[in-house]
């Protein structure tokens, strides 16, 4: 065992310094949702993730529906697409809305453990979500590391791709599992959308709305 934990220091101290910064590249992962008590799932559903440059964009799909956040970091601003229930609802983030809106995500501090595994083909360190009023723990590898970090499944203090988070609040789980990463060449048309075909809602709204 403390051979393997070795070897695994030794790819992790490599991966540290030769870290890739995507800047183009998809992603998919897996979640499940179960309770802390059950490890059969309740529900599996699936994140989309892709990297263009300054644009980022996450599709979350359901059986109730999807909702899609869009991001521009050379505007710092976004969108937040809602489809439930035959409802199609537009938020739009200018710069203040868009860090409000991540507030909870930069501000998220993680204590690092020792404990250190492999997930699929990479090595992982633990991480612990320090100051949150819930169980977060993300086992990341230090292999990459998205290019703008203030999106989605990704945090800023983070230094690396997570590639399983578990996040606990009162006892219901989402497990996500990172299944495929490709560093291929996005099309720009991903991150296009109609907005005539959405109900436009301001942010501030949206948020006394809750």
């Amino acid at each position: 065992m403390k051979f393997i934990q070795t070897i695994l220091l030794v790819m992790l101290a490599f991966s540290a310094s030769a870290q890739t910064i995507l800047t183009e590249a998809s992603m998919l992962y897996e979640v499940k949702s179960i309770t802390q008590n059950d490890i059969n799932p309740r529900g599996t559903f699936q994140q989309n993730i892709w990297i263009k440059g300054h644009l980022s964009k996450s599709v979350f799909i359901s059986p109730s529906g999807r909702e899609t956040v869009i991001y521009d970091a050379r505007t710092k601003s976004g969108v937040i697409l809602k489809e439930y229930a035959g409802q199609k609802i537009l938020i739009e983030l200018g710069e203040s809305d868009w860090n409000d809106y991540q507030r909870p995500v930069k501000t998220l501090v993680f204590k690092q453990e020792n404990e250190i595994i492999k997930r699929g083909e990479y090595p992982c360190m633990k991480a612990i979500g320090a100051n949150v009023n819930q169980n977060l723990v993300i086992w990341f590898t230090p292999n990459f590391k998205v290019a703008h970090a203030e999106f989605g499944l990704y945090y800023p203090s983070l230094d690396g791709l997570p590639i399983r988070i578990e996040n606990c609040q009162q006892g219901d789980c989402l497990h996500y599992e990172l299944k495929s990463l490709q560093t291929e060449s996005i099309p720009a048309s991903i991150f296009e959308y109609n907005r005539k075909d959405y109900r436009v809602i301001q942010y501030k709204d949206a948020v006394k709305k809750g």
